[in-house]
C-alpha cells in the first residue's frame, strides 16, 4: 500500500497560500514534499521572493549605514568650519 502524500488533504490554493507564510522555509518544504505543479510554482516563487526581499533589505541597510556615516562624519566638520568662519569674521580670533 502506497503512503499518502503529506499534503493530500490540502486543496491546491490553500497549499499555494501556505508556501508564503514563513518565506523561503515553507517554500522549500512545499517544494520538496508536494508534487502538484501549482504548489511547486508557488513554492519556487516564495523562495525567489524571499531572496529578493533579503537582497533589497541588505542593499538598503548598506546604503543607510553609508548615508549615516557620511552625514555623521562630515556634519561636525561643517559645524566647526561654520563656527570658525563666524568667529574669524566677527573679530574673536
Amino acid at each position: 500500500m502506497a503512503a499518502a502524500s503529506p499534503t493530500a488533504g490540502l486543496e491546491e490554493n490553500v497549499a499555494g497560500l501556505l508556501c508564503y507564510i514563513l518565506g523561503w522555509v515553507t517554500g522549500l518544504i512545499f517544494l520538496l514534499i508536494d508534487k502538484r505543479p501549482f504548489v511547486k510554482f508557488h513554492a519556487a516563487q516564495s523562495i525567489a521572493m524571499s531572496i529578493g526581499v533579503f537582497v533589497l533589505y541588505f542593499v538598503l541597510a548598506i546604503l543607510w549605514v553609508c548615508c549615516m556615516w557620511y552625514t555623521l562624519d562630515f556634519l561636525p566638520l561643517c559645524c566647526i568650519r561654520c563656527l570658525g568662519w563666524r568667529f574669524s569674521s566677527s573679530g574673536y580670533s
